[in-house]
């Protein structure tokens, strides 16, 4: 895939102008007439990580520019961004170094951040965490689909200038944990609530279905019987919930086939060690569907996730950089994707075939092949 890299450009880029009035109208000179990739914009000062951001089709402002890793906005108009890299997991706006604004990157490639239009310079600044504070953000995994083209611009203030390419789109990668007022993340605990507690009609009615019997009988056969055939016993409210949810799904995880529903189940149960039951296991399976860190975690299964991390990338991952913290979580829990890539699932499976001699298979397989594939990991 081609890609404009605005770091070729910096040359030609203006140092926003200074104003002696401190509150004017925003103006629009610049107009984004499609989505416009920022490459190499800084994420982790320490490690010298950059990640690329994305300046939304529609926005306006009188200027923006990119310099050594800082992403720039001059008296913006409607001017939003946002990231399309798993290791963005919040988005903040600064203004001379003081914070104005901070958002969870709920979806990425699709989670818009809007800056304010009071009149001023302002610096987008990724973030590896969530926007109260500690932690690291997290990768998605998951298979194949995606494509079609999309436009990339690059803008030149100083002559007017707008160069455009056309590329394969890459389809977003898992949702990274979001930051509190999250809608997405609202919607998810509001997910794990019906499956938990509601009756299956209710479970079905939120996603406009009604009970069907006969197909809750073919998946409680073909998926969940495989879900729970290493259990010694199930009990048969959770076995109805399993079935619920791998034949009706929630608002959030209808995107998922009722197979990879299954499958999201079964990570969770290969990370835990049981099946869902309470509000809170459902959280976390709801969750991981969404591409989410769940809230609960296993150190065992984390250290497995970084032995496996060492035989794939060669090395020790450094848990402060975003993109090995990623490839960890996902091997662990077993995050999805909210899009899917198959000629990168494709890469990873072969990748995954040479390094371990075999095919994947289980469910801890399919999540180190998720995060070769998503993770943005390297050795």
């Amino acid at each position: 895939m081609r890609k404009i890299s605005i770091a070729a450009l910096v040359a030609l880029l203006i140092t926003p102008l200074m104003f002696s009035v401190a509150v004017q109208a925003a103006t629009t000179d610049f107009t984004a007439d499609a989505n416009i990739t920022v490459t190499g914009v800084t994420i982790d000062a320490t490690t010298g990580a950059t990640v690329d951001m994305i300046i939304f089709s529609g926005s306006t402002t009188e200027s923006w520019s990119f310099s050594s890793g800082t992403f720039s906005v001059t008296n913006p108009g409607t001017f939003n961004v946002g990231s399309s890299d798993v290791a963005v997991r919040s988005i903040q706006i600064d203004n001379s170094g003081i914070k104005v604004t901070c958002s969870g990157n709920g979806n990425p490639g699709t989670t818009q951040i809007t800056l304010p239009t009071t009149a001023a310079t302002y610096t987008v600044v990724p973030r590896s965490n969530d926007c109260g504070g500690g932690g690291v953000s997290t990768g998605g995994g998951g298979g194949g689909g995606g494509g079609g083209k999309t436009t990339q611009q690059t803008y030149n203030p100083t002559t007017g200038e707008l160069t455009t390419s056309e590329s394969a789109s890459a389809a977003p990668a898992a949702s990274a944990p979001a930051a509190s007022g999250d809608t997405n993340l609202a919607n998810v605990k509001s997910d794990a609530a019906s499956i938990a507690q509601s009756l299956k009609a209710d479970i079905a009615a939120r996603v406009n279905k009604v009970v069907d019997a006969a197909q809750e009988a073919s998946y409680d056969k073909s998926i969940v019987s495989k879900v729970v055939a290493s259990e010694p016993s199930v009990s048969s409210a959770v076995r109805e919930k399993l079935v619920s949810f791998v034949t009706y799904g929630t608002p959030t995880t209808t995107t998922l086939g009722a197979g990879e529903r299954g499958g999201v189940v079964n990570s969770f149960k290969e990370a835990f060690g049981r099946l869902p039951a309470s509000d809170t296991d459902w959280e976390d399976v709801v969750k991981i569907a969404n591409g989410r860190w769940p809230g609960q975690t296993d150190t065992d299964r984390e250290a497995t996730a970084e032995a496996n991390f060492r035989v794939i990338y060669k090395r020790a991952p450094v848990r402060t950089n975003a993109r090995d913290d990623a490839a960890v979580v996902v091997m662990a829990y077993g995050l999805r994707p909210s899009g899917r890539k198959l000629d990168s699932e494709k890469a990873a499976i072969k990748s995954y075939e040479a390094i371990f001699k075999r095919t994947p298979e289980t469910a801890t397989a399919w999540d180190a092949v998720r995060a070769i594939a998503y993770s943005g990991a390297t050795r």
